[in-house]
């Protein structure tokens, strides 16, 4: 993603967000171009209110962006999370 493209990304991003913070495809969708920013800390803020519901371990898009920027912890942990869902 070029620089320009990510800095408009992030700012559409944001502004859905913000009309709607409990839109959790608003959230995470924020939280997937901080991520793509180097924007770590940020994103887990934003992304921490679903972090145990299944619209969050269940999205891939997340465990890709993870497996992008190498957090192997929590991939590790949404398919703990997604296993225990099976087991139900």
């Amino acid at each position: 993603m070029q620089k320009q493209d990510a800095t408009n990304a992030l700012k559409v991003a944001e502004q859905a967000y913000k009309l709607d913070p409990t839109y959790s495809e608003a959230r995470k969708v924020y939280a997937i171009v901080l991520l793509m920013t180097g924007q770590n800390k940020l994103a887990q803020e934003i992304l921490t209110p679903i972090k145990d519901t299944a619209d969050y371990y269940t999205d891939d898009r997340l465990i890709n962006i993870y497996k992008q920027t190498g957090n192997q912890t929590e991939i590790n942990r949404m398919n703990a999370l997604r296993a225990q869902t099976v087991k139900k």
